[in-house]
């Protein structure tokens, strides 16, 4: 009789079982790899949670002071360069650089601009809006400027906030 090697088990001419192979997994490989999973959920959990705020605040908006400013920004440098026609107390008249004319005044809660071919809202929740224009004060009362005041509430908080916006030189 010899050695002989049969699944990896000496024999020395006697009858052995063949070697069992593993099948599933042991208690303490679960608690491991449930434990290493917890660890790598949690960061993720809370960048999951900051990046749902985040798109919140980006899907509501500005607030409304921070839209009632940029809509005051953005129309005080549009208008620098136009021709004023008429400041009437609640709508302006003027002819953009390019030729056309266009209006700016408040519709349904909103500051809207309309041009010959469009209407653009360009802030919400606006409650009253009011131009009036800058005079010299030496007699003449030639127009050297264009003060424009936008009054809004918030719709969520119901605060109500003022922006008042000078252009100077508009002719």
């Amino acid at each position: 009789m010899g050695i002989t090697m049969i699944h990896g088990h000496v024999r020395n001419g006697l009858a052995s079982p063949p070697a069992r192979s593993r099948i599933g997994i042991s208690l303490i490989e679960v608690i491991a790899c449930t434990a290493i999973v917890a660890v790598l959920i949690v960061p993720i959990a809370a960048v999951v949670k900051t990046s749902g705020r985040a798109i919140t605040r980006i899907e509501s908006g500005a607030s409304t002071p921070e839209k009632v400013r940029a809509a005051g920004t953005w129309l005080r440098d549009t208008l620098r360069p136009c021709v004023v026609h008429a400041i009437e107390k609640d709508r302006l008249k003027f002819q953009l650089p390019d030729g056309n004319g266009a209006a700016v005044y408040l519709n349904d809660h909103a500051l809207v601009m309309e041009t010959g071919s469009a209407i653009s809202k360009l802030c919400t929740d606006v409650d009253q809006v009011r131009f009036e224009p800058l005079l010299t004060s030496d007699g003449s009362a030639r127009r050297v400027g264009l003060a424009m005041t936008i009054v809004a509430r918030s719709a969520t908080t119901g605060a109500v906030s003022t922006t008042l916006t000078t252009i100077a030189n508009s002719r």
